[in-house]
């Protein structure tokens, strides 16, 4: 049979009364023994806390239009956004610590995923393959032919071009 586990924490319940139990872990509410509420850990308190940004700003962007604009809230900067056709710049924002993001790839790299090689190798086969043709082959274009030429025509071709 395995060991159980109990911690000795402290809860506080919404009239602000300290209850200190021995509580299995993740145990997240007891009832305060003063006032019988529902009462929580004190880091569970900044955890469920919303935080709340206001609309207001209050400074002069230069970079809207052609002169500066003196932007007093949220709203009104997107609507002149919007109105001139621009959009947030999003910029790379790494892990903290390091460099990387686990959502962006570096292209100048050559670096890509197993599935964009494998299937750019697919495209690439199927390109490469040539489908054998009869010595002479027309298709209709536009209301003109195109004639797909034999390794041999080509060869004449280039001969033909090559003089000088």
């Amino acid at each position: 049979m395995a060991k159980r586990v109990y911690y000795f924490r402290e809860f506080r319940c919404a009239n602000d009364h300290t209850t200190h139990k021995l509580v299995e872990p993740n145990t997240p509410i007891v009832r305060c023994e003063v006032c019988g509420e529902d009462a929580i850990k004190p880091e569970a308190i900044v955890e469920l806390t919303a935080a709340m940004h206001g609309d207001a700003l209050d400074y002069i962007d230069h970079n809207l239009g052609r002169d500066p604009i003196h932007i007093t809230s949220k709203s009104q900067r997107r609507a002149i956004m919007a109105a001139n056709g621009l959009e947030e710049c999003i910029r790379h924002v790494p892990v903290p610590g390091t460099d990387k993001s686990p959502y962006t790839t570096d292209w100048s790299k050559g670096s890509m995923d197993p599935q964009t090689l494998e299937n750019a190798r697919i495209l690439t086969e199927r390109q490469a393959v040539r489908k054998p043709v009869q010595d002479e082959v027309y298709a209709p274009v536009a209301n003109a032919f195109v004639h797909t030429a034999t390794p041999e025509e080509v060869r004449e071709l280039i001969e033909a071009i090559d003089v000088e």
